[in-house]
């Protein structure tokens, strides 16, 4: 077994130790964590076991959870460890989310591709301000009109779609029945 001292950063174990008389809950939920050893105590009636007080750190390095357990139930580790098992789960996250947003954006662009979901009609140009400068009147000058730019026509997909047939489409790439 390893020798550990007090400021040593171990590894609680992954897996509950039910069959101890004095684990608890607490126990549970610190298992698979990594943290540092506060106090280390022998045993009163039996010197052969050791209990070993484990601190979970906090980001600011602050003990938020403490638990007494046996010396079998830790792993010596290292702080490098905690602080790159911290920064795992943390771009493990940052990934899921992403992932989630890539899904969401493909399943649209699908449904808009194969027709599933309206296409959101584009909006109308907005209008411009324009001084009217033919005027002849200071007053007149600084007046803003408000007119349209240009007129666009519109053309929908759906109205593309019923315009254009298969067969005449085959018959452009495919003169004549040439294969």
């Amino acid at each position: 077994m390893a020798t550990f001292r007090e400021g040593d950063w171990v590894q609680i174990t992954p897996t509950a130790d039910k069959r101890w008389e004095h684990w608890l809950d607490e126990h549970t939920n610190m298992t698979g964590h990594i943290g540092v050893i506060d106090a280390i105590q022998q045993d009163g009636v039996d010197p052969s076991i050791t209990y070993v007080s484990v601190s979970l750190l906090d980001k600011a390095g602050d003990p938020f959870i403490r638990a007494w357990f046996l010396e079998k139930h830790v792993i010596k580790s290292s702080k490098y460890d905690h602080e790159m098992s911290e920064d795992f789960k943390k771009a493990c996250d940052e990934l899921q989310t992403w992932e989630k947003k890539r899904r969401e954006m493909l399943d649209d662009s699908l449904r808009a591709a194969f027709g599933l979901k309206k296409l959101k009609k584009s909006a109308r140009p907005k209008r411009k301000k324009k001084v009217n400068l033919a005027s002849s009147t200071k007053d007149s000058q600084a007046q803003m009109v408000d007119e349209w730019e240009e007129v666009t026509d519109e053309i929908l997909l759906d109205d593309v779609y019923s315009d254009i047939s298969i067969d005449d489409l085959y018959n452009t790439i495919y003169p004549d029945g040439a294969d």
